[in-house]
């Protein structure tokens, strides 16, 4: 069983992000859509995988120290969907140094009560993985919300050509550069951190050990990757506009990964993420 985790290194991509932008007002809406594709070849074949999600960001209130935000996702017509999705609407105070807060907490514990009563589960079972077409997380911590914005979040602190641009998955940040003559695209690129990647792959066997019922400690399953071989690079492109929003950025990330026996896998991870004012 093999899974792809691009999604995982997406949580962690965003740079500090200032609170509001100074051209957005109470009252704007921006639809911000996500698709992540990756694909891997290898010696005993190859795999691909995509995916998308939509969000809808509304600013509705300028606070003392930073602006409060409503996040949602599309309504889907069937209770079911609904409660599925009991972490949106979301509320959020947004702080000009980057910290969040939930405003609505108590709607979003209402709203998780009422889905894990629907699905028939206990409390116990949150933190719990099972999988049907892919693997899913029973989360019922509001603040987990906050991950997912953060990762949606695309504008950094300081948009100029020479600042330092960081990505988890990096050994070091690289300065962001503009690419070639185009004024409103910046770049950078960095080299990937394996053991960042070792790490990743070793909570990935660890959540297959818990759906297979043969469960493994993270320990045990980091011990097991630690003789891999991992290179690769990371390339992050981000196109603004002339007041230097960022409208979209691409993360590119391409791995090579040689395993203890000298098997081989080569993957290639894309996501892009786009912020379109309605």
């Amino acid at each position: 069983m093999k899974f792809h985790w691009f999604a995982v290194l997406g949580i962690v991509c965003s740079v500090p992000t200032s609170a509001q932008e100074a051209d957005e007002q109470v009252g704007d809406i921006f639809r911000i859509t996500v698709f992540h594709e990756s694909r891997s070849d290898g010696d005993t074949g190859s795999s691909s995988h995509g995916g998308g999600h939509e969000f809808i960001e509304k600013i509705v209130a300028l606070r003392p120290g930073g602006v409060e935000k409503i996040y949602d996702v599309p309504r889907e017509p069937n209770e079911e969907s609904r409660l599925i999705d009991w972490q949106f609407p979301v509320r959020i105070f947004e702080a000009a140094d980057g910290q969040m807060e939930i405003v609505n907490r108590g709607e979003l514990e209402a709203r998780r009560d009422l889905w894990l009563e629907a699905a028939k589960m206990r409390s116990d079972a949150c933190g719990s993985w099972y999988f049907t077409w892919n693997a899913f997380q029973v989360k019922c911590d509001p603040d987990e919300v906050l991950e997912t914005i953060l990762a949606i979040k695309i504008q950094p602190e300081r948009l100029e050509v020479g600042e330092s641009f960081s990505h988890p998955a990096a050994m070091q940040p690289d300065e962001l550069q503009l690419i070639g003559n185009e004024g409103w695209k910046f770049h950078a690129s960095m080299s990937i951190d394996p053991d960042y990647f070792r790490r990743v792959e070793a909570r990935s066997d660890v959540i297959v050990s818990e759906i297979m019922k043969e469960p493994i400690t993270f320990e045990q399953a980091y011990a097991r990757r630690s003789d891999e071989l991992i290179t690769g690079a990371i390339e992050v492109v981000l196109t603004a506009s002339e007041s230097g929003r960022v409208l979209k950025k691409v993360t590119t990330i391409q791995t090579t990964k040689i395993e203890s026996d000298g098997e081989t896998e080569r993957t290639t991870s894309v996501e892009t993420i786009e912020r379109t004012k309605l």
